[in-house]
């Protein structure tokens, strides 16, 4: 199911709450898979500014 909202979503921006880790985290690389610009949301800053910083395979995440 997640994949079809996904590819509606390619070239939008997309802001995906609680991912900074664990399945939230999943979804915004499957968001990021199907082209979508994806902002990291997470009540733990450090952990989702790391996520963002060291997910080399997503430059839009």
């Amino acid at each position: 199911m997640i994949l079809g909202i996904c590819e509606k979503t390619a070239g939008k921006n997309v802001v995906v709450t609680g991912s900074g880790s664990g399945v939230g985290f999943a979804i915004a690389k499957a968001f990021a898979d199907s082209g979508s610009q994806v902002i990291i949301a997470d009540l733990n800053i450090d952990e989702a500014k790391e996520k963002g910083k060291n997910d080399k395979q997503h430059e839009n995440i």
